[in-house]
């Protein structure tokens, strides 16, 4: 509301990893409000996705391998417009896991949707990645439904943008991504 901007990354150089999840908060004259920097010591943490909510919460998507089930999971993050972290979470199985794309939702209470691709569903056994889509509310950080993966037409894929359309009083999800059989990449969407 006042004018100013959150803007997220990645940094090396503020948290405890190689690596670590950044956010900025910039004023609405350009100049910096906070910085902050979240992820660990045993490993990486990345942002690559954020939405603001009406409260002005932040919500932050991307990848980890510090923590989870596998080599690397989703990571999602709630925030608190002053930077001060409310949450966290990962998602994701016993291979890898990443979003690419993430949208916040109320329409139905509070969700998140995180899309990206994951090697952990792929029926093929060979360790492929797929499009990979998950939904969870925000107050329990709980997979909601069934993690999502799309390789049915397809050998590899991955989503990298999630959007929900309007109006919101239509129940959908739309992601795009793209689509690799037979030697040919294809845009894709869902």
């Amino acid at each position: 509301e006042d004018g100013s901007h959150i803007i997220t990354g990645n940094t090396g150089t503020v948290g405890p990893g190689f690596v670590n999840m950044a956010l900025m908060k910039v004023s609405a004259d350009g100049m910096l409000t906070w910085f902050r920097g979240f992820g660990s010591q045993d490993g990486s943490t990345a942002a690559t996705a954020m939405d603001i909510d009406f409260n002005e919460n932040v919500h932050v998507s991307g990848w980890t391998d510090a923590a989870g089930a596998g080599s690397r999971d989703m990571y999602y993050a709630e925030l608190d417009s002053d930077g001060e972290m409310i949450a966290d979470a990962t998602i994701g199985s016993t291979g890898f896991e990443t979003s690419n794309g993430m949208v916040y939702y109320s329409a139905f209470g509070e969700n998140v949707v995180l899309a990206g691709k994951s090697d952990s569903y792929d029926t093929s056994g060979e360790g492929l990645e797929q499009p990979f889509m998950v939904w969870m509310p925000v107050s329990d950080m709980l997979l909601f439904g069934e993690a999502m993966t799309f390789g049915e037409d397809f050998v590899e894929g991955e989503l990298f943008g999630v959007d929900i359309p309007l109006p919101m009083d239509f129940p959908g999800i739309a992601a795009a991504g793209l689509a690799i059989s037979d030697g040919n990449t294809d845009t894709y969407r869902y």
